[in-house]
């Protein structure tokens, strides 16, 4: 299975270097703009490639939309301070979600993200998705006090984990990323994990239906529900299947080590057999000569 166990946000919102620790189960609480939503959307980046402003904040109230630029400059809305209504507008600078994960059948960890570039004039954001085979570096891509671009950050990863690391700079394509390292094989999995995250409060149970599960918005449709909840179930399975076939692999394994270990064994055993005998005759010849 493959665990989420960290992650790192820098520059995005109020997060100016921070790392949030998970455990097997998390409860993510607080007041009012603490933040909840904040973490939320970071992660519908790194598990979706989501960056549309129509996903973000949606357990908040309809008035507080959020967009991707207003997540990246730290957009403060109501609460000015100083005359200032964001943390970052008019620098350069460069924001970082990354998830950690470990997938422990296999024992390693690995890391999915995202890094987003944006600029003092205002131009375009430059954003590049990432998988990289590894623990969140120790430096947290800061170098010299400064966070690396996405340019950087490339070079980066080709200098210290060469072979280690995929980029791209289309959501599409870091998608194809996320179902091959996480090991999903239905395109499916966006649609049914974008209707998991943060819901309102239910007030109206039809509405919540309609809305959440169904996948048309006009009527409930039963057919529908029936093949999302078709569609667990053979996930299910198929995970199931994969984690006995996974099993059995390792068995093998195990036993070609051990054969391999005998093979070693057994060389050893008649090379000494053979150089003893060799020995033998040696000493039967230096006698045969001495008589």
């Amino acid at each position: 299975m493959k665990k989420i166990t960290r992650l790192l946000l820098i520059n995005w919102h109020y997060f100016q270097n921070t790392i949030i620790d998970f455990g097997t189960i998390n409860f993510l609480t607080g007041k009012n703009s603490a933040g909840k939503s904040t973490i939320i959307d970071a992660l519908q980046i790194v598990f979706m490639g989501e960056t549309r402003s129509t996903a973000f904040n949606r357990a908040a109230s309809k008035k507080s939309e959020r967009t991707l630029k207003s997540y990246l400059i730290g957009s403060m809305g109501e609460n000015v301070e100083n005359g200032n209504k964001s943390i970052r507008e008019g620098k350069d600078f460069s924001t970082y979600i990354v998830a950690e994960f470990y997938d422990d059948n296999k024992s390693y960890y690995f890391c999915l993200g995202a890094v987003f570039d944006t600029f003092s004039d205002g131009g375009d954001i430059n954003k590049r998705f990432f998988y990289l085979h590894s623990r969140i570096p120790e430096c947290k891509f800061i170098e010299n006090g400064k966070t690396m671009d996405s340019r950087r950050m490339s070079q980066y990863f080709k200098e210290k984990y060469p072979k280690k690391y995929e980029t791209k700079d289309t959501a599409e394509g870091y998608k194809n990323i996320i179902l091959t390292k996480l090991n999903i094989h239905e395109r499916k999995f966006f649609t049914m994990l974008k209707k998991a995250i943060s819901f309102e409060p239910i007030n109206d149970i039809e509405k919540f239906i309609t809305e959440n599960v169904c996948d048309i918005e006009d009527d409930i449709d039963i057919t529908s529900m029936q093949e999302n909840i078709l569609y667990y179930k053979q996930q299910e399975v198929m995970a199931q299947s994969f984690e006995n076939r996974l099993t059995k692999l390792e068995d093998i394994c195990n036993l070609y080590s051990e054969i391999e270990k005998l093979r070693s064994r057994r060389k050893i055993q008649q090379f000494l057999i053979d150089y003893g005998t060799y020995k033998d005759f040696v000493q039967q010849i230096n006698k045969s000569g001495q008589a």
